[in-house]
């Protein structure tokens, strides 16, 4: 079981966001998250994650920019880390999270997204 702070607080809440769900659901779950690096400015990471090569880093102020601080400040509040704490986690871990929810480089159907995102990796998302 995951607990809270730390990057665990931040998966915690970044899996329901996957989804659609939780703290972070007006960022309109993956495609939504995408949607928004791609407007954002991080079009280029954020094909990386989905793609099957080598993942780029994401800047955690580009990241931020991207999905805006009231995201952050909700991803901190619910994560109970501090705002510059959840902007580097998120950077270190949204890459991770996107590509293990995107296998073959494919973006899935909502259907498909529930079942891949509950067998995700977490051992590997924290290593």
């Amino acid at each position: 079981m995951l607990g809270g702070g730390g990057q665990a607080g931040l998966i915690k809440v970044l899996l329901p966001a996957l989804l659609g769900g939780g703290a972070l659901a007006k960022l309109g779950g993956l495609g939504g998250i995408l949607g928004k690096l791609q407007g954002g400015g991080l079009g280029n990471q954020a094909n990386s994650w989905v793609g099957t090569g080598q993942n780029e880093d994401v800047d955690p102020d580009a990241l931020e920019s991207a999905l805006g601080a009231d995201a952050i400040d909700d991803l901190a509040r619910e994560a109970d880390v501090s705002r510059d704490e959840a902007k580097g986690g998120l950077a270190a871990l949204l890459p991770k999270l996107v590509d293990q929810a995107t296998p073959g480089g494919q973006v899935p159907s909502s259907d498909q997204l529930g079942s891949i995102v509950g067998k995700l990796d977490l051992k590997r998302l924290m290593g």
